[in-house]
């Protein structure tokens, strides 16, 4: 899959996408499975910076709350292959995520750009409901991509030091120093 180009720079594609439609969702809610494709895989390897992602999937329910608001809630398993920091090697690492989110239509602040302020001692706010779906593939990024740990190290790696070894402190030297007084 080729990324979209946008004056120079790369536009980001989603690479897993599975659209609902705000509207259809019953007061029951939906069960929905998103189980990514090998040219998914593919791209959320290229994406995430990973040497392959060999397998998502997650198990949704998506059901209607007071107030409008629509929510997400379900598990993400996953089985990807990151390099690790201490090693350079690539190594197998299973992911099990559980997954909760909301989301809102939009508003008149959230429609013109405006900064809405949040207190962050809450809930977080809920996502937009943007062109009137909720994207699922988009949900499953994410949640794949907050559950990679940003300094991935296999499990049996051990960082050793192979600068020197202090045998006293750096500040021993400044024992011998007379101390001025005023």
């Amino acid at each position: 899959m080729s990324e979209p180009k946008e004056a120079g720079r790369t536009r980001w594609v989603d690479p897993v996408s599975r659209p609902i439609i705000a509207a259809t969702i019953p007061a029951s809610g939906l069960d929905i499975k998103v189980r990514a494709s090998d040219a998914e895989l593919a791209a959320l390897a290229r994406a995430l910076d990973l040497k392959s992602v060999t397998a998502v999937e997650a198990k949704y329910l998506v059901s209607r709350k007071s107030g409008g608001r629509i929510s997400v809630t379900g598990r993400l398993v996953a089985e990807v292959e990151p390099t690790c920091v201490v090693t350079l090697e690539p190594f197998t690492l299973k992911l099990d995520e559980a997954v909760e989110m909301s989301f809102t239509e939009p508003t008149p602040e959230t429609e013109s750009g405006q900064v809405v302020e949040h207190d962050l001692e809450r809930e977080d706010p809920p996502d937009v409901i943007e062109n009137g779906a909720i994207d699922l593939g988009k949900v499953t990024t994410e949640f794949l991509s907050l559950a990679i740990p940003p300094f991935p190290r296999k499990p049996e790696a051990v960082f050793e030091n192979a600068g020197e070894t202090l045998d006293e402190s750096p500040f021993a030297v400044l024992k011998g120093l007379p101390l001025k007084r005023d």
